[in-house]
């Protein structure tokens, strides 16, 4: 499987901002802009959901990183990084973070409306990569791994919190990407290592925060073809359980791909 091609795709566009006239600097800046950009992304894309946040960079900017917010050429990404190595990096709970707490009562916003909302989160290596060079990431990696898991059980925690927040707050699908930590980028055998140490754990715990909210959660196909190939998530009953259309488990889909949300149903389950 390729590399994601939708990784740098800017889903709010200069065109958009410049009808709902505000900048990309103003997108997180209050809920009812939140609002206003997903309801125009979800027009111009002709799906019959609204999705939050429009980049892969929220919980990366929560952590205090430094973060261009768009422009004419390509959406957020890392303007500089705020840390040299491992050793410096410092995580803790995105939930107070303003941006969240906007795009929390965005979608309450958007629920009132009678919408449909689906809400991406983050993994770890898209996040820590926004804050320090990937380069450094890999020589940690290598040479002290003890950190890496340290890091990850950290920002698991981080997020199954802001998990919870999202499923409060209304969402009806939560998407799980981790597009600068797929098989092509990390190879096989550190695939195999983040999906034991990282994505296995962070997802069983998701799903049943999940389950108490009936809110759907999928996982991006780059993802869970890692997953699949660490033999991780063993589920004889899989093609079974897609026969009778249940998915009271994780789904295997990519948001921004799927024309509807009732498509979503036609995801492969994961577990």
């Amino acid at each position: 499987m390729s590399a994601c091609t939708l990784i740098d795709k800017a889903d709010v566009t200069p065109e958009m901002l410049a009808k709902l006239k505000f900048s990309f600097d103003d997108i997180y800046s209050s809920a009812e802009n939140i609002e206003a950009a997903s309801l125009a992304v979800k027009d111009a894309n002709k799906k019959d959901f609204a999705m939050i946040p429009f980049c892969h960079t929220v919980e990366a900017k929560a952590l205090g990183g430094d973060i261009f917010p768009g422009d004419d050429t390509a959406g957020p990404r890392t303007r500089s990084y705020i840390y040299k190595n491992m050793d410096e990096l410092k995580i803790f709970s995105f939930n107070d973070f303003k941006d969240l707490q906007n795009l929390a009562q965005a979608c309450k916003n958007l629920k009132a409306r009678g919408e449909i909302v689906a809400w991406m989160i983050t993994g770890p290596i898209s996040i820590i990569s926004s804050l320090l060079p990937i380069e450094q990431i890999f020589k940690t990696w290598r040479k002290e791994p003890d950190k890496i898991i340290k890091a990850f059980n950290e920002l698991k925690d981080a997020l199954l919190d802001s998990v919870k927040l999202i499923c409060e707050s209304g969402c009806d699908l939560i998407s799980y990407a981790d597009p600068a930590g797929n098989l092509d980028i990390l190879g096989p055998r550190n695939a195999a290592f983040i999906s034991q140490h990282f994505t296995s754990p962070f997802l069983k715990e998701a799903i049943e925060i999940c389950k108490q909210y009936n809110t759907i959660l999928s996982v991006c196909p780059l993802t869970a073809e890692a997953l699949q190939k660490s033999n991780l998530f063993d589920d004889e009953h899989r093609e079974e359980r897609l026969e009778r259309d249940e998915h009271d488990g994780i789904v295997c889909s990519c948001v921004k791909l799927i024309p509807n949300f009732n498509s979503r149903a036609k995801a492969r389950p994961l577990i």
